[in-house]
């Protein structure tokens, strides 16, 4: 099938130039996201489900969708009495920010964050001040964009669409150490935003056993091969999650779960799928990791499934990650909470 668009082009009028020029300010880390540091205050997770969102295409009732994530964001905020969604927003982003969401398409269209939701969160930030312009979805290649659905012309005036291969980004040309990580970050993360966004998906990873939020963050580096290697155990993602690039930008993790893979990931496989119905958010992505791997080890033992420390895959790296104060693994620390419309 001809290429129905030139991205490329596209993302030249959009003004993707302004994610690639000389360094922006790197912000500190923000009080939400460094919740975990005080020994007496729980990170909170919002599991948000509602029915009939997925339609029999796996695309998403965008108008439902949308509410949706408002409710999870009330939920986020509403530590006393309940917020408005916006103001949990604002809470997290300011007008200034250059926001980037990196979502996980290596799943193609079956299995990658829907557009449906990407675009509603980038409409939430729209609404707080952030102009279109400053906004960026976006991944490691423009085919998996385009795989994945990510088209252009329905993103126009809501975010840019781009990935680190596209022409004028790329990586950076030395390497960042960060504990057992050395790698070249995408300069879309590295010069590029202010604020991070980590969309990711709600499944099962071969080599992870869980691939939902801290695993998605691979996509920013130009090596992730060299790391998959007892990647379950070693401290590999909690390391690359401590860099500045990534520890002092990221405000939200959102876990997109209307369609979940419990077996046979990353890649779609249609044994393992499962309509989940809804979405997991929180500004502590190792909580959402956490509660991840409880949603997916609860659904293999359904079907009958070995469980991942069985299959040598247990994902120990969200545990380091709570050891290395990335954020909260155990789940009496974790304060879960249900939202839905």
């Amino acid at each position: 099938m001809k290429p129905i668009y030139s991205r490329r082009a596209v993302l030249t009028s959009m003004g993707l130039a302004a994610f690639t020029g000389p360094a922006l300010w790197l912000p500190r880390r923000s009080q939400s996201a460094d919740s975990y540091l005080n020994p007496m205050q729980k990170s909170r997770v919002v599991i948000a489900r509602a029915e009939n969102i997925l339609q029999p295409d796996n695309t998403l009732d965008a108008e439902r969708a949308g509410k949706l994530l408002d409710e999870a964001m009330r939920a986020l905020g509403g530590l006393g009495e309940k917020k408005e969604a916006v103001d949990v927003w604002r809470s997290l982003f300011s007008p200034a920010d250059r926001v980037a969401i990196k979502i996980n398409s290596l799943a193609g269209r079956m299995l990658s964050p829907h557009p449906e939701l990407a675009y509603a969160i980038a409409e939430r930030l729209i609404e707080i001040g952030i102009p279109a312009d400053r906004i960026v979805i976006w991944d490691r290649s423009e085919r998996e964009l385009e795989k994945a659905g990510y088209d252009p012309r329905e993103a126009k005036g809501k975010a840019l669409l781009a990935a680190t291969d596209s022409q004028g980004v790329g990586y950076e040309p030395q390497p960042e150490i960060s504990g057992s990580i050395g790698s070249c970050f995408s300069r879309i993360v590295s010069k590029g935003c202010t604020a991070l966004i980590n969309l990711g998906v709600l499944k099962d990873h071969d080599l992870s056993g869980v691939s939902a939020a801290m695993k998605n963050l691979f996509g920013v580096i130009h090596n992730p091969n060299r790391y998959h290697f007892d990647v379950h155990k070693d401290p590999y993602l909690p390391d690359l999650c401590l860099h500045p690039y990534i520890k002092n930008k990221i405000r939200l993790t959102i876990c997109d779960g209307f369609r979940g893979q419990y077996d046979g990931g990353p890649a779609y496989s249609p044994k393992g799928i499962w309509n989940y119905g809804g979405l997991i958010a929180s500004t502590d992505q190792t909580a959402v990791d956490s509660v991840a791997e409880s949603i997916l080890s609860r659904k293999r033992r359904e079907n009958n499934l070995p469980s991942f420390r069985e299959q040598d895959r247990e994902p120990l790296y969200i545990q380091l990650a709570e050891e290395k104060k990335v954020g909260r693994a155990d789940p009496s620390r974790i304060d879960a909470v249900e939202a839905t419309i």
